[in-house]
């Protein structure tokens, strides 16, 4: 069922990104028409382990991944004070990039506690599957949390690459979606989506990605998050944790949802 009628958060609604701009990318104007229901969490602070620095990005130099995550903050503190949010609504778990499969019990908690501090009707996500771990790991977190809080998810839909390496946002898969919120973006709200996606000023080639979203879509989904776990290769690839030591994390919360 396609609803364009209304926007999703028409009643407390928490919105989960993977990294600093996920959200605004995918949820921004839907934010700005209802920032009193809204409730969001970035999961990544932008910090690296990987030995890249110095980075200098936008006239500045980061020596120390320190210093790059306090201005990624900065920055997304600033887009969702254009999208008008309450930022005693906003929460940054402070977990490095690419690290999220180390912390899956953590990235749950924390999602679990804010639903509960803030009475959360409704929940919106990374859809799955997806070409980034970090997005994957942050659908199946939120879906967890979700089902020991009994509440429905939403996910937005994201960017994935074809055969030549190219970003495009991809549709939608009818065979998994129950209902989907739908709504084209005027030429008035893209300004609005534009100046949330500046504040990012050390990621120029996300803002220039973001603004070729210009449909802010979700669709409810009830996913099995034991079996999503099949669905990640990447796991094996980069040789650090087993497909069965995620399903053991994700056994002991199923576990703890059926006892309460």
């Amino acid at each position: 069922m396609m609803i364009t009628d209304r926007t999703i958060n028409e009643k407390r609604t928490l919105f989960i990104g993977a990294h600093c701009d996920d959200i605004v990318i995918s949820s921004a104007v839907t934010i700005s028409k209802k920032p009193e229901n809204s409730y969001v969490i970035t999961i990544s602070d932008g910090s690296l382990d990987l030995d890249v620095y110095p980075i200098i990005e936008a006239g500045k130099i980061f020596y120390t991944s320190q210093e790059w995550a306090k201005e990624r903050l900065k920055e997304d503190l600033r887009a969702m004070r254009h999208l008008g949010l309450d930022l005693e609504n906003y929460s940054n778990f402070h977990i490095k990039d690419q690290r999220f499969y180390e912390n899956i019990s953590q990235i749950v908690g924390g999602i679990d506690h804010v639903i509960r501090e803030k009475n959360i009707g409704q929940l919106v996500t990374h859809e799955f599957p997806q070409p980034h771990p970090d997005h994957e790991i942050a659908c199946i977190a939120s879906h967890i949390a979700a089902k020991i809080n009994d509440i429905p998810v939403y996910e937005y839909s994201m960017y994935t690459m074809d055969g030549n390496g190219d970003f495009f946002f991809r549709s939608f898969d009818d065979d998994v979606s129950k209902e989907i919120y739908s709504h084209k973006i005027t030429s008035v709200e893209s300004v609005l989506k534009l100046k949330a996606l500046k504040a990012y000023e050390t990621q120029p080639f996300w803002v220039e990605q973001g603004m070729k979203k210009m449909e802010e879509s979700f669709s409810k989904v009830d996913r099995d998050v034991t079996v999503l776990t099949d669905s990640l290769p990447y796991i094996e690839d980069i040789k650090t944790i087993s497909p069965m030591e995620v399903r053991n994390i994700l056994e002991k919360y199923l576990r703890g949802m059926m006892q309460k």
